[in-house]
């Protein structure tokens, strides 16, 4: 072989080799391409995925409020049953009782893990609405009720009381000897009211009957934490004076671990709050 012939094919060998190193490079470009593709698509595809993971969902009303509008919409010293009954017969409830002095209705959630209730109680002679009432039990709570982008690892469970009444003129013309003296008799009073209230609706609806039933759960549960928390203010009265603060007054429950309890005195009305656990984080809002 001439020294001609070696370099044509030395040439040619070099052309090779050159033509294979672009191959490769071209082969190298195609995977990393096809994996930025397949990452973005995992991104766009598997995020809410590992949002639920991270505990980010996207956002949704504030817990209990969409169950609220009726007992919102009912004021007291002022609603009559011709404006409670509407707003209580909606798709959310199933209508328990229409006496001549109360009024209420019942939901339930589809797996029976959540019940609710909004109970009105009219006074006799002049027909408006001077009791209101709004309870729900929920046992299992997946998203945080105070920011819904945040979904729980595990269900918790949560309570959530709402009650305003109308105090009798020999109430507010009661004195006593310290303010939290007062708020430990009106909260009594509500008590009582609430018991005498549920009773009478469990007339009306009957025993025996899977609405008369969880309506006794829902009372034996309101018992079971009035009870703790008069035991709580009995233990220790100055936490009385608590009660109108924003946060209210906490408290240890046997089956909710943490309670909360808020009552603001407005003029000749008196506004209870009490949330049981995963829900005390609904308290000052």
């Amino acid at each position: 072989m001439n020294y001609k012939q070696q370099t044509a094919l030395q040439g040619r060998s070099a052309m090779g080799a050159g033509a294979g190193i672009k191959e490769g490079k071209s082969q190298v470009k195609s995977f990393a391409l096809l994996l930025f593709v397949f990452v973005i698509s995992w991104g766009l595809c598997g995020c809410s995925t590992v949002s639920t993971y991270l505990g980010l969902q996207k956002e949704e009303p504030a817990y209990e409020e969409q169950l609220l509008a009726a007992y919102n919409r009912t004021k007291l010293n002022k609603s009559i049953t011709l404006d409670v009954l509407p707003m209580l017969q909606s798709s959310k409830h199933e209508f328990l009782s229409q006496g001549d002095s109360v009024v209420a209705a019942l939901g339930q959630g589809k797996e029976g893990y959540k019940t609710w209730f909004e109970m009105v109680t009219f006074d006799e002679y002049k027909l408006t609405a001077k009791r209101k009432y709004f309870f729900l039990v929920d046992e299992k709570i997946t998203r945080s009720p105070t920011n819904p982008r945040y979904v729980f690892f595990a269900p918790r469970r949560g309570l959530a009381f709402d009650c305003e009444m109308a105090l009798s003129k020999q109430m507010r013309d009661e004195s006593y000897e310290t303010e939290g003296a007062a708020q430990i008799a009106i909260l009594k009073q509500v008590w009582k009211d609430l018991r005498k209230d549920i009773d009478e609706l469990g007339q009306d609806v009957g025993g025996g009957g899977q609405n008369s039933k969880a309506l006794d759960i829902c009372g034996l549960l309101l018992n079971q934490a009035f009870e703790t928390i008069m035991l709580t203010l009995e233990t220790s009265p100055v936490l009385a004076t608590k009660l109108i603060d924003k946060g209210g007054v906490e408290f240890e429950h046997i089956n909710f671990d943490k309670g909360g309890i808020q009552m603001v005195i407005d003029g000749d009305t008196a506004a209870v709050k009490i949330r049981l656990g995963v829900l005390v984080e609904t308290l000052s809002r």
